[in-house]
């Protein structure tokens, strides 16, 4: 629908805007509470403040394809999904996927590359670690954080069928969504 929403614990759903010209597809907050949206064909991201979208950041310039999912960690900066090509997926697309970070001065970089289609992405609590779930590469791929917001490669592990959204718990386990077998799986 292309809209952004709020949902209370009730169930009421409030719509809060609508994006005319693009697809939203991750969210996040910034440590000030604000709210950040990302869009998927225009790569950009765009913050939400009284009731309003405006540019937070323009990623087309450092983007290979369609960017899909955003995670902010608690020190406001934000890792984005490139999936490496445009829709639709090209079958033959490899390993092309990349993470952007977009620091909360504006910056913005590559930081990670060689991923098979990016898509959920987890940051633990203490910003020292990124998880990042490959639906092409049946696996998750986790980077150690570096001060300047950098990704060191650690390892890939948790082989499984099409790992979507992720999600930390408190201790460090990957929650991970399923996507072709309707599941929620937890790794430790």
């Amino acid at each position: 629908a292309r809209t952004l929403l709020s949902v209370s614990p009730s169930g009421e759903r409030e719509q809060h805007a609508t994006f005319t010209d693009d697809t939203p597809c991750g969210l996040g907050f910034l440590p000030d509470g604000t709210l950040i949206v990302l869009t998927m064909h225009r790569q950009r991201l765009l913050r939400y403040a009284n009731g309003e979208l405006s540019l937070y950041a323009d990623l087309s310039d450092v983007a290979a394809g369609t960017i899909d999912d955003m995670i902010v960690d608690g020190l406001g900066r934000a890792y984005v999904g490139d999936l490496g090509f445009r829709f639709p997926p090209p079958p033959d697309r490899g390993a092309v996927g990349q993470i952007i970070l977009v620091t909360p001065d504006g910056g913005k970089r590559l930081v990670a590359d060689g991923l098979r289609f990016p898509n959920g992405i987890a940051v633990s609590a203490d910003n020292s670690r990124l998880v990042v779930a490959e639906m092409d590469g049946h696996c998750l791929a986790e980077y150690g954080i570096e001060a300047d917001g950098g990704l060191k490669f650690r390892q890939r592990f948790a082989s499984m069928k099409s790992p979507d959204g992720i999600c930390l718990d408190r201790e460090g386990a990957v929650w991970v969504a399923a996507f072709e077998d309707d599941a929620f799986i937890r790794v430790d």
